[in-house]
């Protein structure tokens, strides 16, 4: 565990999210927004009357260098905590990391839910918080007959179990279902499948840059956005950049739009641009991004330490007033936010066509845990008073947790087996042809050896037949030459 000298002129953090490779396109904004909030902080004095240095480490789109920059940035660097990650592979990378030297991550991305580490805090959104107020709205909008569109790792295959098993609620039916692995650019086979099975709306939990192939290719395809529309649930404003027009008229789910039309998000969005230029733009992960920094010094400055239990037990019920709204830590270490939905539009901003009524409660474990969170056995400091979380929770509770704690995993074991098992399945298929093809050349050899001996035979014999008659004749023109003596 990092040790923080109270004597140290600044206080260190890490930043640890993708610069380069397929998801640098969503996460380098990230960055730009911790290093905002955390300059705006320095300009007020710092936490604890100590300025915030930020040591910015790259994850390069790896979940390796992902573990290993966290490594460092822990042990090396010793930083108070950690703001990062975007994928949940590099998530989950990390985490055993932050659980093992006991620091914390602040995680800005909406995820798949089925998790909660007492040493991380997740500032997106969950499934009940934006995956399933879409498939609502889509199925009272636009209709039952979904197409499943996903990255091929945890997140997509796990929220596409979630939207399947909502959709059969509703009556519904998912058509097609296809994953791409991260960095896709050829997207023009599953666009065939929508154009022939006609679904009333493709969700996609594409990430990175595939999103750009998607979209250009799907308008391309010839579909239109009002016969066959797409939900995102990845796409943002940053994404829509790269996108271009070709998005619009689709739609996405967050909790919260650059368009939202607030003084508090206005003034937000103008110091980003002030900052990084007139042409930039904020999003859902930007905004939780820089609103996690300002939590955890609210946390640090009510725990009047930067220890990690200590910061941890203080965070619990903070209140911060993001950009987005009104936003709450709550004691299962994920927050409680409102979900909009937005319609693409040319300009690359987004339509707010639906907002919920008031902030979500967070459910990971999809509605089984209780209100006290199961990753937590410590006492909450929650707003200023303790309040005691049970250490054992009821048996059929911590029960089905501990089994949907292993639906994520085995999703995505059983995907890994899928597509082991398809790579061997060629494998063994290219296998059979070259024992055909080499059993094929090996006859040809043994015909070509078979009648190359024959020959060799024959020329023997007749070698041999040439050689008999020569000694005789030359015993013949012996014979003569003696008689002629």
């Amino acid at each position: 565990m990092p040790s923080f000298k109270t004597d140290n002129p600044c206080i260190r953090v890490g930043i640890l999210h993708s610069l380069r490779g397929t998801m640098a396109i969503s996460e380098a904004p990230l960055v730009e927004a911790e290093l905002m909030a955390i300059a705006e902080i320095n300009q007020t004095g710092g936490v604890l009357g100590q300025p915030i240095e930020a040591i910015v480490e790259d994850g390069a789109s790896n979940s390796a260098e992902f573990e290993s920059k966290a490594r460092k940035l822990i042990q090396q660097d010793q930083v108070a905590t950690v703001f990062g990650c975007w994928t949940s592979a590099s998530r989950k990378a990390v985490l055993p990391v932050f659980e093992v030297l006991n620091s914390l991550l602040w995680y800005p991305l909406q995820y798949e839910g089925l998790e909660c580490s007492p040493n991380i805090f997740y500032t997106g959104s969950c499934p009940n918080q934006q995956i399933e107020p879409a498939v609502n709205w889509l199925v009272k909008n636009y209709g039952k007959r979904f197409y499943l569109i996903g990255s091929d790792y945890i997140f997509p295959l796990t929220a596409n179990k979630i939207i399947k098993a909502q959709l059969k609620q509703l009556g519904g039916t998912v058509v097609g279902e296809d994953y791409m692995a991260l960095g896709t650019q050829d997207m023009g086979e599953v666009i065939t499948k929508i154009k022939q099975v006609q679904p009333d709306v493709v969700f996609n939990t594409l990430n990175g840059d595939s999103n750009v192939a998607f979209y250009r290719q799907y308008k391309s395809s010839g579909i239109r956005a009002d016969e066959i529309p797409i939900m995102a649930v990845s796409v943002a404003e940053a994404e829509l950049q790269r996108i271009g027009d070709t998005a619009a008229g689709h739609y996405a789910s967050w909790s919260y739009f650059q368009s939202l039309n607030t003084p508090n998000n206005q003034r937000f969005v103008q110091n980003f641009q002030r900052r990084y230029g007139a042409n930039r733009v904020t999003s859902d992960p930007i905004e939780a991004a820089y609103a996690q920094v300002y939590l955890w010094k609210q946390a640090v400055e009510s725990a009047q330490s930067f220890e990690v239990d200590r910061v941890r037990v203080a965070a619990y019920g903070h209140k911060f007033d993001a950009p987005g709204g009104l936003v709450q830590i709550e004691p299962n270490h994920h927050i409680a936010k409102k979900c909009r939905i937005g319609r693409i539009l040319p300009t690359g901003q987004f339509e707010i066509v639906f907002t919920s009524e008031r902030p979500i409660k967070p459910l990971p474990w999809l509605g089984v845990e209780t209100y006290n969170c199961a990753c937590d056995t410590q006492t909450h400091q929650y707003n200023g008073s303790a309040r005691a979380t049970p250490l054992i929770e009821p048996y059929s509770t911590n029960v089905v947790i501990e089994l949907l704690a292993e639906v994520a995993q085995w999703i995505e074991k059983a995907r890994s087996f899928e597509t082991n098992a398809q790579v061997l399945e060629m494998a063994t298929a290219q296998l059979k042809h070259e024992i055909v093809e080499r059993q094929r050349i090996e006859a040809k050899l043994q015909k070509a050896f078979d009648e190359l001996e024959l020959k060799v035979e024959q020329r023997t014999a007749d070698l041999k037949a040439s050689n008999a008659q020569l000694i005789t004749e030359v015993r013949e023109r012996q014979q003569a030459q003696e008689e002629l003596r």
